[in-house]
């Protein structure tokens, strides 16, 4: 672990954010099973939802939903003129923007000017930056399900009896595994 802190400290905090996102589902599950009710009839809908986490690493829009993994990451990134972001506004949908100017005269708090799509923009802090900032995409964040995908990989297998010679299949929406 102390070589991969020295190596890659961002990757380190991924991994342990990305075990966390990735086990909490199972840990919840583990949870509800133990105690005196009828625990056998919890298991098929809990068993389901880790099956629709482990689907939903794999679905192209979303990813997943891995929030520490995403705070670590949004955290890690150093916003720059030109770097997409998208924020929902009430009643007229979401919207893509670009950070277009950064206003450095408060050393302490600088001013980013975002640019959307349809001709409006406005000026954000950092704070209220962070939020908007997309990981999908960003190469760490495909690390983490990457790594969290063996695991939900192994129960499909389990699960479906299907076992590629050692290896793990991949898991397609409406296909089963491969």
């Amino acid at each position: 672990m102390r070589a991969l802190y020295e190596a890659d400290p961002l990757l380190l905090e991924v991994s342990f954010a990305a075990g966390y996102d990735g086990t909490l589902a199972m840990l919840k599950t583990t949870y509800e099973l133990e105690g005196d009710r009828l625990e056998i009839l919890l298991v098929y809908r809990r068993v389901e939802a880790l099956r629709a986490f482990g689907r939903s690493l794999l679905d192209g829009a979303n990813r997943g939903t891995l929030p520490n993994v995403d705070v670590v990451i949004r955290r890690a990134t150093t916003p720059t003129i030109g770097l997409k972001l998208q924020k929902e506004f009430p009643e007229h949908g979401l919207f893509t923007g670009f950070i277009t100017a950064i206003d450095k005269d408060d050393p302490a708090e600088w001013a980013y000017t975002i640019s959307y799509e349809d001709g409006d923009s406005e000026t954000m802090v950092l704070v209220e930056l962070e939020p908007l900032l997309s990981t999908h995409g960003n190469a760490l964040r495909e690390y983490a399900v990457r790594e969290l995908m063996l695991g939900y990989t192994y129960l499909e297998n389990r699960l479906t009896g299907i076992f590629g010679g050692g290896t793990c299949g991949i898991l397609v929406e409406g296909e089963g595994l491969h």
